[in-house]
């Protein structure tokens, strides 16, 4: 028992990294005409063209069950204004699970940040501020994912409202092309995808796959309404 818990939470820690580092992924080369792409060729440069400056930020969001339950899990809620100088907030919550006999079964971590002018606000025993990189407080981790259209079968298109939706399965040898090389044992890796009609802007991305005993799901959803910010003092 000890061993296989062991291993669900190193597998899971190996896709959460993939919300943070990679390289930028390739829906579309520079100068490229898109009147010469198909739908799902433009559907999939949307996720390398992301431009959070189009939205109010982003909900994120990994899970991994095992059986029907939720082992571990990692979420980020990003709000945003870009209008008279960049304001956000970051709320990160992180689930999970702990080996057999240490402790309590799972841990759970909620971290709060803010940002303005150009400067991050964090707590450590008191909410303190600090110079930080705006770029780096915004990033959505969507240049981990690597879109090629060859390596996606099945695609399937439809009407959402006035968005367009895209399904897509990627074969077994293909999964680590998408998600990295520290995407190890992962199969039935799917994708679910919804743009604005003139695929000027993804409006969410979805994964589904198995790996070992454990079946997971990521989601990214962009989102227009940050909402109003009460900054610390």
């Amino acid at each position: 028992m000890k061993k296989r818990i062991t291993l669900i939470s190193s597998l899971f820690l190996c896709c959460i990294t993939l919300v943070a580092c990679g390289s930028q992924g390739s829906g579309q080369s520079a100068g490229e005409d898109p009147s010469k792409l198909s739908h799902f060729e433009q559907a999939i440069a949307s996720v390398s063209n992301y431009d959070i400056h189009l939205t109010g930020g982003f909900d994120y969001s990994i899970k991994q069950y095992y059986s029907s339950e939720v082992v571990n899990s990692k979420s980020v809620q990003l709000r945003v204004k870009f209008d008279g100088g960049t304001q956000a907030k970051r709320i990160q919550n992180t689930k999970t699970l702990n080996p057999y006999g240490q402790g309590e079964q799972f841990t759970t971590v909620e971290t709060t940040t803010y940002f303005r002018n150009n400067q991050i606000c964090e707590y450590d025993g008191g909410w303190k501020w600090r110079s930080y990189d705006e770029s780096e407080y915004l990033k959505t981790g969507l240049s981990a994912y690597i879109f090629n259209n060859d390596y996606f079968d099945n695609v399937s298109e439809a009407k959402q409202g006035t968005d367009l939706q895209f399904t897509a399965v990627v074969s077994d040898n293909y999964v680590k092309n998408v998600l990295g090389s520290d995407a190890t044992g992962i199969t039935q890796l799917k994708i679910k995808l919804v743009v604005k009609n003139d695929y000027s802007l993804m409006k969410s991305l979805s994964f589904t796959y198995n790996q070992e005993k454990t079946n997971s799901e990521i989601s990214f959803v962009s989102v227009f309404d940050a909402g109003t910010f009460d900054f610390p003092d």
